[in-house]
């Protein structure tokens, strides 16, 4: 069963957001949940997994997203002006059609993202 969003303003910086509704995934199950998609890749954190604040930037096809859990919602957003609409979509499609994540898992996630840098460097000015 698909999980119900919203999605929400944009930006020109930021011109996609989708909001997860609901209290279950936890961003630590969504954060793992999307470690299954092809061409995805972890790039930086601001905060540890297993935790209930959650900023986890990654890039998918060459494009920006950040995974963040701000004010106890879990908020996907574009952090590419020029994103097209279909690889936002792409992306969201994955995080609102979530399938469990296993203990194992979990565990998997936080040790690749272990290491990764608090913020990557390109965005340390903008953000």
């Amino acid at each position: 069963m698909p999980l119900e969003f919203e999605r929400l303003g944009s930006s020109q910086d930021e011109p996609f957001c989708t909001e997860l509704i609901g209290w279950w995934p936890d961003a630590t199950a969504i954060a793992a949940h999307l470690s299954r998609l092809p061409h995805l890749s972890f790039i930086a954190k601001k905060s540890w997994l297993l935790t209930d604040d959650l900023e986890f930037y990654f890039e998918y096809r060459g494009y920006r997203f950040v995974l963040e859990s701000p004010f106890s919602r879990l908020w996907l957003t574009a952090l590419s002006s020029d994103m097209p609409e279909p690889v936002f979509r792409e992306v969201e499609d994955h995080v609102v059609r979530y399938r469990t994540v296993w203990p194992h898992q979990y565990l998997a996630v936080s040790w690749r993202t272990l290491r990764l840098p608090r913020q990557p460097a390109a965005w340390r000015v903008r953000r």
